[in-house]
C-alpha cells in the first residue's frame, strides 16, 4: 500500500519518536531504540544489557510512553574497600510521543536477556482495509 509521506502517520511518528521531551540529568544515558512498522503495529526494540526486568518501568499516559530504568551501585559490605571503580551504573529515561494511530490500551512489552521489545498495536480504524471490488454497472 502506498501512502503519501506528508500524510503517513508513521513518518510523523518517527519524527516525534526521537524527540526527547525532557533534558537528561548527568547520571543518565539516552536509551537507544529501533522502530519498525509491519502494517498493523509499531515495534520498538532496545538493548539494555545488565538491567533486570525489575529495574525497568514503562508507563503510557495519553499520547506519550515513557521507558525508564534505574540500576543502583553495588553496595560494599563492611570488610570491602573499593580501590577502583570503572563501571558506572547509569539510569535512563526516555519519553516518546505516540501517534494517534496507536491503541494505548493494547501496548505490551517483552524483556529477555537485556533486550526490550514494545508492541504498539494500531487502532483498528488506522489499519489498512482491503476493499472487495464487485462486478456491476457503472
Amino acid at each position: 500500500m502506498h501512502r503519501s509521506l506528508t500524510q503517513d502517520p508513521f513518518t510523523q511518528f518517527r519524527r516525534n519518536f526521537f524527540e526527547m521531551t525532557s533534558p537528561k540529568p548527568q547520571n543518565q544515558t539516552t536509551l537507544k531504540v529501533n522502530v519498525y512498522e509491519d502494517g498493523e503495529r509499531y515495534l520498538v526494540r532496545s538493548k539494555i544489557p545488565g538491567f533486570d526486568i525489575s529495574e525497568v518501568e514503562i508507563t503510557a499516559v495519553k499520547n506519550q510512553i515513557t521507558i525508564r530504568g534505574e540500576r543502583k551501585n553495588q553496595e560494599l559490605n563492611e570488610s570491602e574497600r573499593l580501590h577502583r571503580q570503572e563501571r558506572i551504573f547509569m539510569n535512563f529515561e526516555r519519553t516518546f510521543s505516540l501517534p494517534k494511530t496507536v491503541n494505548v490500551e493494547t501496548i505490551h512489552a517483552n524483556f529477555k536477556n537485556g533486550f526490550l521489545e514494545l508492541v504498539l498495536d494500531w487502532d483498528e480504524a488506522a489499519k489498512p482495509k482491503n476493499i472487495k471490488i464487485q462486478q456491476g454497472e457503472v
